[in-house]
C-alpha cells in the first residue's frame, strides 16, 4: 500500500467543465501524446508544460519479427496493447500482408488504438472505459480461449499480465514486440530548470515507467513541492519514497480522467 503520510484521492471523471486557473502542470506523456492534454488544460485556463519522460522507438525488424509476422494466419485471435503497438505493428505487418487473414478477431486496449487499427481496416473489439489489462481480460470472448493461438503486439518488456493470464486459461501466447520504451537523455538539470521555469505545482505521470524515469531524471531536485497525478495504486506505490505533497489517484490514463484529478486539485487550491 502507499504510505499513509500521503494523500490519496480517488478520482472519477466528471462531466461538468470547470476553470483551472490554478494548476500549473507539467505533461510527461510522450510528446505526440502530450500535445491534445496539455491543450486541453490550456483550454481550461491553466498551464500546461510539455517535458517526456519516455520516448517511444520502433524496434528494428529481426528474423523472429519477420517469422511471426509471416505466420499471423495461425493465430485465431491478436491483441494489441497500445497505440504504438498498433502502428507499428501493423506498419510492419502491411510489409506482408496486404490483405489480413479472414476469421481472426482483434482486440485493442483503449479506444485510442482500436482508432489506430481501424486505420488499417481492423475493427477490434475493446473493453471501452475500462482501457487496461483487466478490462480486456474480463471481455468474454477472452475467456474461454483453451487450446487456441493468441498473438500479442506490444512494445518490449512491461507487464505480463495478458499473457501469464491468458496462458492459465490454456491458450497458448506468443508475443511481438515492436517498438521500445527509453528514459529521455536530457542535458543536466533539464527537470529542475522546467520545474522552475514554468512554476509547475502539478506533475502529470500516466505509467509506471514514466514516473521512474521522472524520479531518475530528477536526481537531487526536491519534489516535496509538487503534487503528483498518477493513474492507479499501482503506480501510486511507486512513488513511496518520493516525498511528493500529494499523490492524486486517477481513475485511469485516459485525458478526461486525468483533467478530473486536476478538477480536484482546483477545488483544493481555492
Amino acid at each position: 500500500m502507499v504510505a499513509t503520510h500521503l494523500l490519496i484521492l480517488l478520482i472519477t471523471p466528471t462531466i461538468a467543465i470547470m476553470r483551472l486557473t490554478s494548476i500549473r502542470a507539467l505533461v510527461t506523456r510522450p510528446m505526440e501524446q502530450a500535445e491534445p492534454l496539455a491543450e486541453a488544460i490550456r483550454a481550461r485556463q491553466g498551464y500546461a508544460g510539455i517535458l517526456p519522460m519516455l520516448v517511444i522507438q520502433p524496434l528494428t525488424e529481426t528474423p523472429f519479427m519477420r517469422d511471426t509476422i509471416l505466420s499471423l494466419d495461425q493465430y485465431e485471435k491478436v491483441i494489441v496493447t497500445s497505440h504504438h503497438g498498433a502502428a507499428y505493428g501493423l506498419e510492419k505487418i502491411d510489409n506482408y500482408w496486404p490483405q489480413l487473414p479472414v476469421r481472426q478477431t482483434w482486440f485493442a486496449i483503449g479506444r485510442k488504438t482500436a482508432k489506430t487499427l481501424s486505420c488499417f481496416d481492423v475493427s477490434p473489439q475493446s473493453p471501452g472505459d475500462s482501457a487496461s489489462s483487466e478490462g480486456l481480460l474480463a471481455l468474454e470472448s477472452l475467456n474461454n480461449v483453451s487450446g487456441q493461438r493468441i498473438l500479442i503486439i506490444k512494445g518490449e518488456g512491461g507487464l505480463t499480465l495478458l499473457e501469464d493470464t491468458l496462458s492459465e486459461r490454456g491458450a497458448s501466447v506468443s508475443t511481438l514486440a515492436v517498438y521500445c520504451r527509453q528514459c529521455p537523455d536530457y542535458p543536466e538539470h533539464t527537470l529542475e530548470n522546467c520545474l522552475k521555469d514554468d512554476v509547475i505545482n502539478t506533475i502529470l505521470c500516466a505509467s509506471g515507467e514514466t514516473l521512474s524515469n521522472l524520479m531518475t531524471l530528477a536526481g537531487k531536485t526536491p519534489l516535496k513541492h509538487y503534487d503528483l497525478v498518477v493513474p492507479s495504486e499501482r503506480v501510486a506505490e511507486l512513488a513511496y519514497n518520493a516525498p511528493f505533497r500529494q499523490i492524486i489517484i486517477a481513475s485511469g490514463a485516459s485525458n478526461d480522467a486525468m483533467l478530473s484529478a486536476l478538477e480536484t486539485l482546483e477545488l483544493q487550491k481555492k
